[in-house]
């Protein structure tokens, strides 16, 4: 029999489950990543963690089940959106992940807002995104006034998902219901 594996990244969980060939569940297990709070309003967790964590619920749910890795005919994964990402050209973390949920970028928003009351309905035109603090276009151009030295080191910019799709294939890529919160013209 083939199965299936199912991996999530939550903004605190990271869940693996085992399917059949009938998509009865056969398995689960989750593991929990700690998300930091280093100022009020912002959000990071460790991206090695949640790697760990990944790998932790993958080979427990491979236990619980039984199933023979060899006998995985496919991995979905799935992963909290938007947010940052960043790995330098070795694949390597930068910093740790800036969540969905963050807030740092507030003021930034505000600023490009009052400065110009179409900005969001611009960047909704252009990208098909609703602007929000913990967008990733946003986040990159926080990063660039007030972490500058972390772009630099940056070779790509992921989403959570990408990050594991990464580790698992060493194939840079990313989902494309993502691409278009990922820097565009406006901010950067």
């Amino acid at each position: 029999m083939t199965y299936l594996l199912g991996l999530d990244a939550g903004t605190s969980v990271v869940k693996a489950g085992i399917f059949d060939d009938r998509l009865n569940e056969v398995a689960v297990a989750s593991h929990s990543t700690i998300v930091k709070a280093p100022q009020h309003g912002w959000t990071e967790v460790s991206m090695i963690e949640t790697w760990e964590m990944a790998v932790k619920s993958i080979k427990e749910v491979l236990s619980l089940s039984e199933v023979n890795p060899q006998d995985v005919g496919a991995i979905g994964i799935t992963g909290n959106m938007i947010g940052a990402w960043l790995i330098d050209a070795h694949g390597q973390p930068i910093r740790d992940a800036i969540l969905h949920i963050d807030n740092r970028t507030q003021p930034l928003i505000e600023q490009f807002s009052q400065a110009n009351p179409d900005f969001a309905s611009t960047i909704f035109s252009h990208s098909g995104s609703v602007m929000q603090p913990g967008c990733t276009m946003p986040l990159i151009r926080w990063l660039a006034e007030y972490e500058p030295e972390t772009l630099d080191r940056a070779a790509y910019v992921l989403c959570c998902k990408d990050w594991l799709v990464y580790q698992l294939t060493e194939a840079i890529q990313i989902d494309p219901s993502e691409a278009s919160v990922i820097p565009g013209a406006q901010l950067c």
